[in-house]
């Protein structure tokens, strides 16, 4: 019977398809270190983005501290909210 994975297998999908990524770009001749770091970063973003074919994408939110909104506000400069979602497009703009 099919389930839902768990947090752990996920955890461990994620991290596999990871290193998969830097095993790709550790062998790719002929590219600066600078272009594979570059290419590596792309990968792991266009997995968040949900553009790869092996997982979903997946919610890049910001967690922060239940009292930084207000220790921000005092000091009078911005804060991070805790509703936003950066992914979706992250791939495209590092192609930018």
């Amino acid at each position: 019977m099919s389930r839902a994975y768990t947090q752990a297998e996920i955890q461990t999908m994620f991290l596999e398809n990871a290193k998969e990524i830097v095993r790709f770009w550790s062998k790719v001749e002929g590219k600066s270190t600078k272009e594979k770091i570059s290419g590596a970063i792309f990968g792991v973003f266009t997995v968040l983005d949900g553009e790869s074919a092996e997982m979903p994408g997946f919610s890049v939110i910001p967690h922060p501290h239940k009292d930084d909104k207000a220790w921000y506000q005092g000091m009078g400069v911005n804060w991070y909210p805790d509703d936003v979602d950066i992914a979706g497009d992250l791939h495209e703009q590092w192609a930018k």
